[in-house]
């Protein structure tokens, strides 16, 4: 701010900028599908509560949605994304001491009938966090469950991120039960350069987790092919995890007459698998690679099974993986 004293003399101050404070969801909240919110500061959902999301949410830069253990966002065919730049995207916390089962131990996000994620840095982050053991003591871990059916994530740097957790019956932890996140008939696409001028690097990546599922789901770039084959990024990345890729009965009928398969197209890589130091394995099958730079890359895995699968090689340029 500048203020003037007619001649003598011009002050020069800069203006203190208020706090931003998290809004808080501490009250079941539904908004609607004709609901347009604006959202400048980030969010957090409080344990045991949901925030339904049917109209339209637009994120400041860099903010983000937080899902407290319990705590559950529900995107109904709304659509979340940034004003301008890019949005943090949903962080989804979970308590690795806990099972999946029930879901309130865990952060969880359902996104269905459309319900659609654009220009995050990373849409959805189950990630490892720190969280209480007990008064004195914190913990490093992830658990957050992913819902997914009939979404869109569009033009994300990663679009989902799961990491390292162990699910379990609930009456003995020895005792390890495949992962509850899953993706059926969604959609993940980029169609140009990101918001930032930021590459795709991946869709899906994956950590440490067992038995994440996947069913007839969209894998595509859909810039120019004349962009640089290792900017086009990646449909599934996994480490040291086991998941499943396969196709789903769109027919409503028993026997099944149609199906619906995962696709993958115009990437660089289709799946890129690395096992280190775990036996998980990967089933992939029923899916279609085309015009990928690579369709499939195992390494290390145990066990695994690829089957059924079609790949329609196009034209790439060459990459010296030795540069």
């Amino acid at each position: 701010i500048r203020a003037s004293t007619f001649g003598r003399g011009i002050w020069e101050s800069p203006l203190v900028i208020a706090a931003q404070i998290a809004m808080i969801i501490s009250d079941d909240k539904t908004w609607g599908e004709n609901s347009f919110m604006i959202q400048p500061t980030d969010l957090i959902i409080k344990a045991g509560k949901t925030l339904t999301v049917k109209g339209n949410v637009l994120m400041n830069p860099d903010k983000k949605i937080i899902i407290k253990e319990g705590g559950k966002l529900i995107i109904d065919g709304g659509k979340i994304k940034c004003s301008c730049g890019t949005w943090q995207g949903i962080e989804v916390h979970g308590d690795p001491a806990k099972s999946q089962s029930p879901n309130t131990n865990q952060g969880y996000v359902k996104i269905i009938n459309g319900g659609t994620i654009e220009n995050a840095l990373i849409g959805i982050n189950a990630k490892a966090h720190k969280y209480a053991i007990n008064e004195t003591t914190t913990g490093f871990g992830g658990g957050g469950i992913i819902i997914a059916e009939n979404a869109v994530f569009k033009n994300c740097q990663i679009a989902v991120n799961i990491d390292a957790y162990k699910n379990f019956i609930p009456a003995n932890s020895d005792v390890i039960m495949p992962n509850l996140c899953s993706f059926n008939k969604c959609t993940f696409t980029t169609d140009g350069v990101l918001n930032d001028n930021k590459n795709p690097e991946v869709f899906v990546k994956l950590m440490g987790v067992h038995g994440v599922k996947f069913y007839g789901n969209t894998f595509k770039n859909n810039t120019p092919n004349d962009d640089m084959v290792t900017k086009r990024g990646i449909g599934i990345k996994s480490i040291d995890a086991g998941f499943m890729v396969d196709q789903v009965c769109t027919s409503g009928t028993l026997p099944c007459t149609s199906y619906r398969q995962n696709t993958f197209e115009g990437l660089f890589y289709g799946i890129y698998d690395q096992n280190i130091s775990t036996l998980n394995s990967i089933i992939i099958r029923n899916s279609t690679f085309t015009n990928n730079n690579r369709g499939i890359f195992i390494s290390g895995a145990y066990n695994s099974s690829v089957t059924s699968n079609i790949f329609n090689v196009g034209a790439t340029e060459v990459v010296n993986y030795l540069a």
